[in-house]
């Protein structure tokens, strides 16, 4: 399944990304960021291609404070 990754800056917006995605009814996974980026380190909030659009409003709209490196995982 393919997912987009939405970088964040730690572990705890990860986590409360999680939560408000949850909330909503979109699956999400949290790991660390690939180290091929160019942001360096920090968090990624894995979800569902289809559902990218909402779930990054959702975090926009909830107070999660997102990097704005996004990226393809296959």
């Amino acid at each position: 399944m393919r997912t987009k990754c939405i970088g964040v800056r730690s572990v705890t917006y990860a986590q409360k990304a999680q939560d408000v995605l949850k909330r909503y009814g979109i699956k999400a996974g949290a790991t660390k960021r690939s180290s091929e980026t160019t942001a360096g380190c920090g968090w990624c909030v894995k979800v569902p291609y289809a559902q990218f659009e909402t779930a990054y409003t959702l975090l926009k709209n909830n107070g999660v404070k997102v990097t704005g490196e996004i990226y393809d995982i296959s």
